[in-house]
């Protein structure tokens, strides 16, 4: 898995401590999701990434110490593996993207946002035939969402200019 942040960007100096007992692992995995959060709506998506990708550790991270995934853990990481995914399209890092959107699909493959993006990173990567898979997919659990509805129209006119071309 990718993971973008350096030595002056980790745990300690976002307000995680590195000795956290596993009660602690998921406040920390909270408050790096809200700086998260916070980086993101001011469009510094790259310390966004780095944050919610502390935050996704530090729910694996109490998810190992307790041996199982609670509903609460799983929740907060679906939220955080969607942030990722926000994050990485408005950076242009499309593998990133994918991966995470692809690990979203896995842990709740009703979420129409989450096949979008996946397919919005695919046309990042110019696979426009799996890109409409995935739009197509995304349209039937959200099928008045008129962005998913422009983008499908977008790919398939792509889609027809390359067979055009050929």
């Amino acid at each position: 898995m990718p993971n973008h942040y350096d030595k002056d960007f980790d745990r300690d100096n976002l307000g995680g401590g590195g000795q956290n007992d596993v009660a602690d692992l998921m406040i920390d995995a909270e408050e790096f999701k809200s700086k998260g959060d916070t980086f993101y709506i001011s469009s510094k998506f790259e310390q966004a990434h780095k944050a919610y990708e502390i935050a996704r550790d530090l729910v694996i991270d109490h998810c190992l110490d307790v041996g199982r995934e609670s509903m609460e853990a799983r929740e907060l990481k679906l939220q955080i593996v969607l942030a990722l995914v926000e994050s990485a399209y408005q950076i242009g890092w499309w593998e990133d993207a994918l991966v995470y959107a692809q690990e979203g699909i896995q842990m709740n493959n009703e979420i129409a946002r989450l096949y979008h993006l996946h397919a919005k990173a695919l046309v990042g990567l110019e696979n426009l035939h799996l890109a409409h898979v995935s739009l197509l997919k995304a349209k039937n659990l959200d099928g008045d969402n008129e962005d998913i509805q422009a983008d499908i129209g977008y790919v398939e006119q792509k889609i027809a200019d390359e067979e055009a071309n050929q």
